[in-house]
């Protein structure tokens, strides 16, 4: 009667999700949902084809970093819960996806050793970096203290100790040093470069009814003996 009009309703703003992606990880930040009192919100991922949750943030939160087992250059969805104090009811967000980059270079492999199975090979031997997104190793070579060269590159499966032997060498008369780097899957991040690593090469030469022997000492770790033998 008479167009009589009720007091307006309590104003209802919506939560505003936006997300940033970081290494490995995605920032999420929010402005808050404005016309109830909250008892949290919940931050879901889509995993799969399931909204799942991976944290939860008080009533006055309004970022959530997200760095749990994140994949570069692969897209993520995300959306958040918010919900009503005493109550099951909840208003969710618009979804947002992010895409995480990767800046980390892989840690260091560790060389366990070179050694000389023979005059025309060396065995070249590390234990895989202890970084889980490395998609290749690359092993360099130096021969007398020259340049170095790419020998081989290693792919996956990896196991925990890898090897590259040389082969057709003559380290009978040639000094070689080995290394190796760690690269990884996403904006080909290298690792520094491993310790070098120097196989003792042994000369002989003869003395009256007598051999004698030399070498310079192995570089790459400090040995606790030296054993000295004889087929």
């Amino acid at each position: 009667c008479s167009q009589n009009r009720s007091d307006s309703s309590g104003i209802q703003r919506p939560i505003l999700l936006s997300g940033n992606p970081g290494n490995l990880s995605a920032l999420l930040s929010w402005t808050p949902y404005v016309g109830y009192k909250q008892s949290r919100q919940r931050i879901q991922r889509l995993i799969g084809t399931t909204w799942t949750d991976i944290g939860f943030a008080d009533s006055l939160a309004t970022s959530f970093r997200d760095s749990g087992t994140l994949a570069c250059n692969q897209t993520y969805r995300y959306r958040l819960l918010a919900e009503k104090s005493a109550d099951t009811l909840g208003t969710f967000s618009n979804e947002v996806t992010v895409i995480p980059f990767d800046t980390i270079k892989p840690a260091v492999p560790a060389v366990l050793m070179a050694t000389i199975n023979s005059a025309n090979n060396i065995t070249f031997s590390f234990i895989k970096s202890i970084s889980t997104d490395v998609n290749r190793y690359q092993v360099f070579g130096s021969t007398n203290n020259g340049p170095w060269n790419l020998l081989t590159t290693l792919n996956p499966p990896f196991a925990d100790t890898l090897t590259f032997t040389q082969t057709s060498i003559n380290a009978r008369v040639n000094t070689f040093r080995y290394r190796v780097v760690a690269v990884d899957s996403c904006n080909n991040n290298r690792s520094d470069s491993s310790l070098i690593h120097i196989p003792v090469r042994l000369t002989a030469t003869a003395g009256q009814l007598r051999s004698i022997l030399s070498w310079p000492l192995y570089v790459g770790f400090a040995p606790d003996s030296q054993r000295v033998q004889k087929l």
